[in-house]
C-alpha cells in the first residue's frame, strides 16, 4: 500500500515541534530526521533552505544530540537516512527517497514551517506528488506568534543576553518586516491550499484552542486522518521555547495596529477568531 503525503504548513511558533512529537508516537506515520524538509519551498519560493552547507549543518545539530541510548540499528538507518538527505539533485526523486523506508504505514509527514509561503504552483506540485494529500495549518494569533518568533531567532542567533535589552523600535522593525509579516498572512495561505485542494483534504486550527485542549485536537487529527493518534501528558511541555521577555502593553497594541488588515482580512474568510486573540 503507498502511503499518503501529510503535509503542515506552520504557522511558525504554533506547535509543530508539539506535533511532531505526537505524530512520532504512531507507527502508522514516518516523520523523518529533519523536521522541516523545506523541498516545495525550495523549489517554488524565495527560501532557499536545501543548500548542500545548510543541509550538512542541520545533520550537524541531529548528530551533537544524539544521546548514549541510540542503538546500533538505529545509527545505521540515521546515516542511511542522510546519505539520501545530501544527494546533490533536489529533484521529487530526492524527495520521494527521504521516505523509501515507507512500507505498510499509512502517512509520511512533512511538517515545514516555510509552506505557508507557498503559491499556487507549490500545492499544484504537491498535487502531482500525491492527489489525495491531506493538508493542516495551525494558525496562532499573529501578535503573540511573531513576538515568540523574535525570540526564537535571537536565541537561535546566540544573543539571548540582547533580549532585555532589544529596544521597541528593533521589535517593531522585526514585526513589520516582510518576512515575519508574511508568516502571519494566514488568509493568504488558506486561499492559495484551497484554491488546489478539496475542504475534505484540508483542515485548520488555531494554537491557542489546541493548547486548550490537546487530546480533542488528537482525536479531531485522528478522524482527519483516519488513524489513531493518541495524547498523553508528557506532550504537554513547551517545546522549542524561546528566552522570557515581557513585551509592553505599548509595543504590542503598535503590533496589532500594524497587523490589523491581517485580523481584518481572516475575519472575512473564516469568520468569527478566537476571542484570546484580542483583536
Amino acid at each position: 500500500m503507498k502511503p499518503r503525503l501529510y503535509v503542515n504548513a506552520g504557522a511558525m511558533k504554533a506547535g509543530t515541534t508539539w506535533l511532531l512529537q505526537l505524530l512520532k508516537t504512531n507507527k502508522n506515520v514516518m516523520t523523518t530526521p529533519v523536521k522541516e524538509i523545506d523541498y516545495f519551498s525550495h523549489l517554488h519560493t524565495d527560501y532557499k533552505l536545501l543548500h548542500f552547507k545548510m543541509r550538512k549543518e542541520r545533520i550537524q545539530r541531529i548528530i551533537s544530540s544524539i544521546g548514549e541510548g541510540v542503538s546500533n540499528k538505529e545509527m545505521a538507518d540515521l546515516f542511511r537516512w542522510f546519505s539520501y538527505y545530501l544527494r546533490s539533485d533536489i529533484d521529487d526523486m530526492w524527495y520521494k527517497n527521504l521516505f523509501q523506508d515507507s512500507d505498510n504505514i499509512r502517512y509520511v509527514a512533512d511538517l515545514s514551517n516555510t509552506y505557508c509561503h507557498l503559491p499556487r504552483s507549490g500545492w499544484e506540485h504537491i498535487k502531482r506528488l500525491d492527489s489525495e494529500t491531506r493538508i493542516t495549518f495551525i494558525m496562532r494569533d499573529p501578535v503573540q506568534r511573531t513576538l515568540s518568533h523574535l525570540k526564537f531567532d535571537m536565541m537561535f542567533s546566540g544573543l539571548t543576553s540582547r533580549m532585555e535589552s532589544v529596544s521597541d523600535n528593533e521589535v517593531l522593525r522585526f514585526a513589520t518586516s516582510k518576512a515575519a509579516y508574511d508568516r502571519s498572512d494566514y488568509a493568504k495561505t488558506i486561499s492559495e491550499i484551497t484554491r488546489v485542494f478539496p475542504n475534505q483534504q484540508f483542515r485548520y486550527y488555531y494554537f491557542e484552542e489546541i493548547m486548550r485542549d490537546k487530546e480533542q485536537f488528537c482525536n479531531d487529527l485522528s478522524e482527519f486522518l483516519g488513524i489513531k493518534l493518541t495524547y498523553y501528558e508528557g506532550l504537554s511541555q513547551s517545546v522549542n521555547e524561546g528566552p522570557q521577555k515581557k513585551f509592553s502593553k505599548n509595543l504590542i497594541a503598535k503590533v496589532r495596529e500594524a497587523y490589523a488588515p491581517i485580523y481584518r482580512d481572516l475575519e472575512t474568510f473564516l469568520g468569527p477568531l478566537p476571542s484570546s486573540w484580542d483583536y
